[in-house]
């Protein structure tokens, strides 16, 4: 019996010493220092020192990419069926828009469908570059246009009308028809351009040609009006290249004897929509002034217009384009 009780409580002290703890109870028993106020060893120094070094070159190949970024320019591709409208063609860096803006120059430049020569793009910059414009639209295929933009070196937006090139100024907004610019820091303009592919044959019968514009007018006219009334700044340009004459520059008066009094559609519902032709705005007469801006034998048209609303309009004028049978329009415009 004594042996048994002796067993017992042996077995029991046993039992009692090899109680088991969780984690938790382990860590309020068990007091861990980690590796607080451990010195710090040679090898840890030589870890830090390679993170701050990956960090300073990833830095650095940041900042590098930043500006390759900035200063990289958006070429134009060779193609149309490639650009994806707005299209930004952006050379110019660092550029500056003017605290106060009372007055600019504009101009339209066609560059008609027919491939230009490197040399004949050469000579209309040269025909142009004393208007000091401010705005500048091309029309024309896309070829004369990217290319002569490129020969210009500003910065210019592609929309489906033409290219828009631009000087101190900056893009406000761009859609793929339109784009609105701030040309001062309280003053932005709404750019509008448009190509008809103008139409101008060399001879003919008078009635057939007013017949082949009007079928034109009738079919396009609804699209016109939907595009010129839509929203933008109180301040608008609305750059067109046309197949349709003005009704004041056909009238019994002319020296053209092939025209007739007529009126034209598109022209004459610009007008009622408030838009002003700046040409015929500013010359004394479309007698004594045609502003002709395409050629072709003996017919000549002004089929080029620069409208404004929100502007006056001190000035306009045609130049012609060096080997060319073009004329560019040029406005000069007070903002009120």
């Amino acid at each position: 019996m004594k042996s048994k009780l002796t067993l017992f409580i042996l077995m029991s002290l046993l039992l009692s010493s090899c109680a088991t703890y969780t984690i938790s109870e382990a860590r309020e028993i068990i007091s861990y220092q980690g590796n607080k106020n451990l010195p710090s060893t040679k090898y840890s120094e030589i870890l830090e020192e390679e993170e701050r070094k990956e960090m300073e070159k990833r830095e650095a190949e940041e900042e590098k990419e930043k500006i390759e970024r900035e200063n990289s320019v958006n070429e134009y591709p060779s193609y149309y069926s490639d650009i994806s409208l707005p299209f930004y063609y952006n050379p110019v860096k660092n550029r500056t828009v003017p605290q106060v803006l009372d007055q600019f120059t504009a101009i339209l430049v066609p560059l008609g469908d027919q491939e230009l020569e490197e040399d004949v793009l050469l000579s209309i910059k040269n025909s142009i570059e004393d208007t000091d414009s401010l705005i500048m639209a091309l029309t024309g295929s896309y070829s004369n246009r990217s290319r002569f933009s490129t020969l210009l070196g500003e910065d210019a937006v592609t929309i489906e009308g033409g290219t828009i090139v631009f000087r101190n100024s900056s893009i406000k907004e761009m859609t793929d028809n339109r784009i609105t610019l701030s040309v001062s820091e309280d003053k932005d303009i709404t750019i509008l351009s448009m190509d008809q592919k103008p139409l101008l044959p060399d001879g003919g019968e008078t009635e057939e040609v007013i017949s082949l514009v009007e079928s034109l007018e009738d079919r396009d006219i609804e699209g016109i009006v939907e595009y010129v009334s839509q929203e933008g700044s109180d301040i608008k340009i609305f750059f067109l290249s046309s197949y349709a004459p003005s009704s004041t520059d056909w009238t019994d008066w002319t020296e053209y004897e092939y025209r007739t009094d007529h009126s034209f559609m598109i022209g004459d519902i610009l007008s009622d929509l408030k838009w002003q032709d700046a040409f015929d705005a500013t010359r004394f007469s479309s007698e004594t002034e045609s502003g002709v801006t395409r050629r072709n034998g003996e017919v000549e048209e002004r089929l080029d217009y620069i409208w404004s609303k929100g502007l006056i309009v001190s000035s306009s004028y045609t130049i012609p384009l060096e080997k060319t049978e073009f004329s560019a329009v040029v406005a000069k415009f007070i903002i009120l």
